[in-house]
């Protein structure tokens, strides 16, 4: 058996290769769900009754929903246009779902009651994103939350009998760094109902690790550069201020944090080239792939604090550093336990 395999190998790699990228997805993706519901049972509580939700998978496999992550936030957009209005009962369990996708507006609602809980979502084309499960257990009740608006902070509020947690974060990179746990127990199932092309939490899992990897090689953004690039946006000579322009530029979008918001002390010049700058950077990716999600996550201090928090000595020290050499050590005098909130 192992001679045919390594036979068809030699002739065939593509073909291989192919082949076994999609047996080792099938094999991860069953690892992660085993995985949650062993959590759950060890927390005592039922695993999340998420995978019946049926008619908003048939939509997804129908091509009418089409998700990703772009700049730490959910997007919703569907090829086709026109309007979905469905209802199905089935053994005690009610579905229902709606879309209108027309005139460049989308909006997708779902809904899911049984005796075990409720599921209900709500997605527009403009960025909102409204996800709440609610279920049962032991007498007690779990309910999960997920609030994504058009601009502005994401949250998350998890309430099981009398504690009540609300954390919030600027996107939902940071939010799953600052609380990976969370995420991945309750988040992670919830965003797989959007079909996100790829498991949520193994992306968060490979951004960390790239912004490790980025630590340890010291190549991560320094701030002191950012501020003598932009002031030499202001220089007489245009030659300088060119400079200047191209360096920023070869920064790539981890300075796009720098550069936000604007300085008072910022010149007619600066601000006219800072804008062009920061348009051209911060143009819509297809997708936040783990290595261009973390070259732009390295430029905000409040992330390298987040890491900071890791149990292992090691990656405090490499977190610390970083943060060290973003900020020129100005960071490091703040506090680093608050810096996202979780309020109960």
């Amino acid at each position: 058996m192992i001679r045919l395999v390594l036979t068809i190998w030699r002739y065939q790699p593509t073909m291989c290769t192919q082949v076994f990228r999609k047996t080792f997805r099938v094999l991860e993706f069953a690892l992660a769900s085993a995985t949650l519901l062993v959590a759950a049972m060890a927390s005592g509580q039922e695993a999340p009754l998420l995978a019946d939700a049926t008619l908003l998978r048939e939509a997804l496999d129908a091509d009418w929903i089409q998700s990703n992550v772009v700049w730490g936030r959910l997007q919703l957009s569907t090829p086709r246009s026109g309007i979905v209005e469905y209802d199905r009962a089935v053994d005690g369990r009610n579905e229902s779902i709606r879309m209108c996708a027309c005139d460049r507006s989308v909006r997708l609602t779902y809904e899911r009651v049984c005796v075990q809980g409720r599921l209900s979502l709500e997605v527009t084309n403009d960025g909102r994103v409204t996800i709440g499960h609610e279920a049962t257990c032991n007498g007690e009740t779990l309910v999960v939350a997920f609030q994504q608006p058009a601009t502005g902070p994401i949250s998350l509020r998890l309430r099981c009998g009398p504690e009540d947690q609300t954390y919030t974060a600027p996107t939902l990179w940071h939010l799953w760094l600052a609380q990976p746990e969370q995420c991945r127990q309750h988040l992670g199932p919830m965003l797989e109902l959007l079909g996100v092309k790829q498991l949520v939490s193994d992306k968060a899992m490979n951004i960390e690790r790239e912004l490790f990897e980025m630590a340890e090689t010291g190549s991560t953004p320094c701030q002191r550069h950012f501020a003598a690039w932009v002031e030499q946006l202001a220089h007489d000579d245009y030659t300088e201020r060119e400079v200047a322009d191209a360096a920023l530029r070869r920064s790539g979008t981890a300075v796009l944090w720098y550069l936000v918001p604007a300085r008072a002390e910022w010149d007619a010049e600066q601000r006219h080239r800072i804008l062009r700058i920061y348009q051209t950077l911060a143009r819509r990716p297809a997708d936040d792939t783990p290595i261009n999600a973390a070259r732009w996550l390295a430029g905000d201090p409040r992330v390298w604090k987040t890491l900071m928090l890791r149990s292992e000595s090691e990656l405090q020290e490499m977190a610390r550093e970083a943060l060290q050499r973003l900020t020129n050590g100005q960071a490091l005098a703040q506090s680093t336990a608050s810096h996202f909130e979780a309020r109960p």
